[in-house]
């Protein structure tokens, strides 16, 4: 069952992604237990996608300049976070650097 709730995420684990996510343009639009999906407010086929499972944790997160996300595997909610930060700020680097060429 999915709950839109967008102000705590259900996996106690996962709160800070809210912090990471809510400083940039996406939107959280699946809160589940087991699986936390965060669109972009831009582009409705750009998401991160976490699913906890029992031995691992699958991340998916959207390429820059491509329709291609790339999955891995990590262990821990540590490991997931850190690794969603950097995705999050190389995209949104990437998204500055192509607005200033468009721009000059």
């Amino acid at each position: 069952m999915e709950i839109k709730d967008h102000s705590q995420i259900l996996c106690n684990d996962y709160t800070e992604l809210n912090n990471i996510f809510n400083a940039s343009d996406w939107s959280l639009t699946t809160n589940e237990i087991n699986k936390i999906i965060y669109t972009s407010r831009h582009n409705e086929f750009e998401e991160f996608t976490i699913k906890i499972l029992n031995e691992k944790i699958e991340v998916s997160v959207p390429m820059p300049n491509s329709d291609v996300l790339y999955k891995t595997t990590l262990r821990s909610s540590e490991d997931v976070i850190d690794y969603l930060q950097k995705h999050v700020n190389n995209l949104t680097n990437d998204m500055n650097d192509s607005d200033t060429e468009n721009d000059g």
